[in-house]
């Protein structure tokens, strides 16, 4: 048995939570609730052509665990992403991991990045 694990979705990051809200000054906060760590992820449409390639090596796998993720991204690179795929300045704030929950509840503006990778 091959066991695949997958990392966090940039399909998600917007819509679990981890949003965009406006700031006072006008520019858009994301806000990354895990201090300065970076944040291994990929897209939902790429772990089919993983597995896929995981397939194709025959017995290679058969006994493992295989964690897949496209990138590992700070708070920065991640707010960069975000930007270039809305078009808008986004700022990354990053908070310690304990006040996750407390920006849950925040109201997000809906954006989705079109590339695969973020």
């Amino acid at each position: 048995m091959t066991v695949l694990r997958i990392s966090y979705l940039w399909d998600n990051l917007v819509p679990l939570g981890m949003g965009l809200r406006r700031a006072a000054d006008g520019v858009l906060d994301f806000v990354l609730p895990m201090g300065t760590r970076r944040l291994p992820g990929l897209a939902a449409a790429d772990i089919g052509p993983c597995a896929l390639g995981i397939f194709q090596r025959c017995g290679q796998f058969i006994g493992h665990t295989v964690r897949i993720a496209s990138e590992c991204l700070d708070g920065a690179q991640i707010a960069a992403a975000l930007s270039g795929a809305i078009g808008e300045p986004v700022r990354c704030v990053t908070t310690p991991l304990a006040n996750r929950r407390r920006y849950r509840a925040t109201a997000t503006i809906r954006t989705a990045p079109t590339a695969r990778s973020l």
